[in-house]
């Protein structure tokens, strides 16, 4: 199925162009790419390990991530991506928008999950996700520092964010 994306200037407005996935390399154009951390109650972080058959990035861990599709927002996009790759609803879990960031041509807005879920809960989609666990801060944080999908801003607004939890 082909995935059509809204595209968007710097600022975060909509020029009102849709472009095919993966196909949509155009300078000064950008894409809602959505990140969540999703918290658990024992202060733990879920991360996903990317299928290796995957096109794009395969065996990566990685938090869950995702483009919105056209007409979505960042919110509704990354609560769909948590539920096609972890099998997981959010809808009902406290969330918090941590900010945006913007790397290469993606307006990175990120969100955190509070939930009552646990790394076990998650009935994931092989073809998407090999692995699933739950990781405490300074794993996340040095996952997210040797990431080669985030700068040094991102890095820092997720730590300062991270350290206050």
């Amino acid at each position: 199925m082909t995935e059509l994306l809204d595209v968007y200037t710097i600022d975060g407005v909509k020029t009102g162009e849709v472009v095919e996935r993966y196909k949509h390399k155009k300078s000064g154009a950008y894409y809602l790419c959505p990140h969540a951390y999703i918290l658990t109650p024992d202060k733990r972080f879920i991360i996903q390990k990317r299928s290796g058959k995957k096109k794009y990035f395969p065996g990566i861990w990685d938090i869950t991530c995702g483009a919105a599709e056209s007409g979505e927002t960042s919110l509704e996009a990354i609560l769909r991506e948590v539920r096609e790759e972890l099998g997981l609803d959010l809808s009902h879990a406290e969330v918090k928008y941590i900010g945006r960031s913007i790397f290469d041509d993606c307006l990175n807005d990120v969100y955190l999950f509070y939930t009552d879920f646990c790394a076990d809960d998650c009935a994931f989609d092989k073809s998407e996700v090999e692995e699933v666990k739950a990781v405490d801060k300074e794993e996340i944080l040095c996952l997210i520092k040797n990431s080669q999908f985030k700068d040094d801003n991102y890095y820092e607004m997720i730590k300062s964010f991270i350290e206050n939890v």
